[in-house]
């Protein structure tokens, strides 16, 4: 982040989660992991001081690899917490591609979903929740 001025640069190392959704190299993502100070509020404040955000760089990093593939930001969603990155190298062969469903009649609003790679785990997702959503899943998990 940069306020202008003559102090130093704030640098904030961030990390996330993401599913390699095509063999081109395409990561889906968050918004919030694309761009960190997109709705954090301690961040915003730094924002609405004249703060200037931006990314120095991204990498992602794959199973059973030590080094980090360089990627650059795709898409990214004005009002959802969605991104696409873009890997700058080839991707890994033995990486797993996440292969999504895009049938108009896959998904129906208002349905639960489950997120995986969410940091706190399943207990986590369930937490916040709620009971109603919980208890949807465990049902639908005996089926």
């Amino acid at each position: 982040m940069d306020a202008g001025g003559a102090g130093p640069h704030l640098q904030i190392d961030v990390f996330g989660t993401g599913f390699l959704v095509r063999r081109d190299g395409r990561i889906l993502t968050n918004h919030h992991v694309a761009e960190p100070w997109w709705s954090n509020d301690e961040l915003k404040e730094l924002l609405d001081h004249g703060a200037a955000a931006y990314v120095l760089s991204y990498k992602a990093y794959f199973p059973g690899g030590s080094e980090g593939i360089s990627a650059k930001l795709d898409k990214i969603s004005s009002s959802a917490d969605v991104a696409v990155l873009k890997l700058e190298a080839p991707t890994p062969s033995n990486t797993t591609l996440l292969e999504l469903d895009d049938r108009s009649d896959a998904t129906i609003s208002g349905e639960p979903v489950v997120l995986i790679g969410y940091p706190t785990g399943i207990e986590g997702i369930l937490a916040r929740a709620g009971t109603d959503v919980a208890q949807k899943l465990r049902m639908e998990r005996r089926m």
